[in-house]
């Protein structure tokens, strides 16, 4: 049997990966969109890092601040968990569809 890594070498390796590409599922589908957005989403991740710095909200309300599509927008709120720039507030506001969402901040004002 192979030698296996101890699950923080894997969850760094993914967390490189996933910060400087954007994650799919094991479907071509998902994969042609993350390859279709790649060389927009490390500046719609730090357009979304901006405004959540101004004003914490849910995905949905940061996407309308920003004029882009929930669907481009919310997993970069994924990827600045993972990098550590956001956090869950604890707060949760409803979406559009009725459900209760996430209120995000950076970090640093949950910190600070």
């Amino acid at each position: 049997m192979g030698e296996t890594k101890p699950l923080t070498v894997e969850l760094n390796n993914l967390v490189s990966h996933y910060l400087h590409h954007p994650g799919f599922k094991a479907r071509d589908t998902s994969r042609d969109a993350a390859d279709g957005i790649a060389t927009k989403a490390p500046g719609l991740r730090q357009r979304v890092l901006e405004e959540v710095r101004r004003h914490p909200g849910t995905p949905e309300e940061i996407s309308a601040c920003l004029g882009e599509p929930l669907l481009s927008c919310r997993p970069r709120f994924s990827e600045l968990s993972i990098a550590g720039l956001i956090s869950d507030s604890g707060i949760r506001r409803p979406s559009q569809g009725g459900r209760m969402a996430i209120v995000w901040v950076a970090l640093e004002q949950k910190n600070g």
